[in-house]
């Protein structure tokens, strides 16, 4: 429950929003960057440029027991899974047009009530069911796959980032009762700058480019501005009332791909990405009418 006198559901819904926007404008800086950069290059930078801040941040203010943790072995799953996760995002929007990978990593909202059900043995219902499977029909109108295109990277890549993302989003609600979310964050960024850093060093090497470079901070800054809007939106108002706005990231997909690669999303992408969202507030709608009834 949020505190009453913080209670400021406007607020909370502009911040959100303005998160979906900044997380959009993070993703136009990495399909701008994948033109020079790999993607484990552009995750080695971000986190290289985020873990400076925080270090930074430690060491200004002492505050060491911000990354105190009793739990490695769960911060080392959640930041495989996570590193994995940006990496087949990132890939993602190499790939595809801002709009088809953004409508097709919103099925990690789905995919986290499958898994919730397999892995945490929790009551998914047939209307939960059947938003799940109909928003995969909702992905596959979005691919419109061919014989010759189904198992291309293009179709796989992108359903996997969901997966990965469904499950870091498990990860961390398992370690929200006992890990403070700036460890996880950077132990999450450590990981990353490490595994991503020793491939780059040892396949790559370190490479400049100063435009592109200056993409790759733009990543980072974003990356770090949004986690603060999403952060304090949640502060100001419930995850029940924030969640429906989230599909905003999509109408700011859809403008950048307009606006900078002068891409029109297809009817079929426009049909595709309103069945994920469709089956998406079908699963808020029940969370919200099984929390009534409880109450």
């Amino acid at each position: 429950m949020i505190d009453a006198r913080k209670h400021k559901p406007f607020l909370g819904i502009s911040l959100f929003i303005l998160s979906g926007f900044l997380v959009t404008t993070m993703n136009m800086f990495v399909k701008l960057a994948a033109d020079t950069y790999s993607p484990i290059e552009i995750v080695f930078y971000r986190g290289l440029f985020v873990l400076a801040i925080m270090l930074a941040f430690i060491i200004g203010t002492g505050k060491l027991s911000l990354i105190k943790t009793n739990n490695t072995s769960l911060h080392i799953q959640r930041s495989l899974t996570g590193t994995l996760g940006v990496l087949l995002v990132f890939w993602s929007f190499q790939l595809l047009p801002m709009t088809e990978a953004t409508a097709l990593h919103l099925l990690s909202g789905l995919i986290i009530t499958a898994l919730s059900a397999v892995f945490l043995k929790e009551n998914v219902g047939i209307y939960k069911w059947s938003a799940v499977l109909m928003g995969f029909v909702g992905a596959l109108i979005v691919l419109n796959p061919s014989a010759e295109t189904l198992l291309t990277a293009k179709s796989i890549v992108p359903v996997l980032a969901a997966f990965t993302i469904a499950g870091v989003y498990l990860y961390i609600r398992a370690m929200a009762k006992s890990e403070p979310p700036f460890a996880t964050i950077f132990y999450f960024m450590v990981f990353s700058v490490l595994v991503c850093g020793a491939y780059v060093a040892i396949m790559i090497g370190l490479r400049y480019e100063a435009t592109a470079f200056l993409f790759l901070i733009g990543v980072a800054t974003f990356a770090l501005s949004q986690q603060f809007a999403k952060t304090y939106a949640s502060v100001f108002a419930e995850a029940s009332t924030l969640s429906p706005y989230a599909y905003f990231i999509l109408v700011w997909a859809a403008l950048f791909d307009i606006a900078i690669w002068n891409v029109i999303p297809a009817s079929n992408v426009i049909i595709g990405s309103l069945i994920i969202i469709i089956s998406n507030l079908i699963i808020i709608w029940r969370e919200k009418r099984k929390k009534k009834v409880a109450s």
